[in-house]
């Protein structure tokens, strides 16, 4: 990296209050419940939706095929 002039800036560092440094602060403990628990459905739970987008899609094709055609 050059300045203004071409030539480049004296000295080691080009910022010395940038200096490299790692957190060793943070903790690897789970803070979460297991997906197991909190994305799990129980019962019946969910299973209409598999028929409503069925519906979904048949009526935007037919919609689709009556203004094509």
């Amino acid at each position: 990296m050059t300045d203004d002039n071409g030539q480049k800036p004296s000295g080691g560092k080009l910022n010395p209050e940038l200096r490299e440094r790692s957190d060793t602060t943070h903790d690897t403990s789970p803070t979460a419940s297991p997906l197991s628990k909190t994305g799990a459905k129980e019962g019946n739970q969910g299973e209409g939706w598999s028929a409503l987008w069925l519906v979904a899609t048949v009526i935007s094709i037919a919609v689709a095929l009556y203004l094509i055609l």
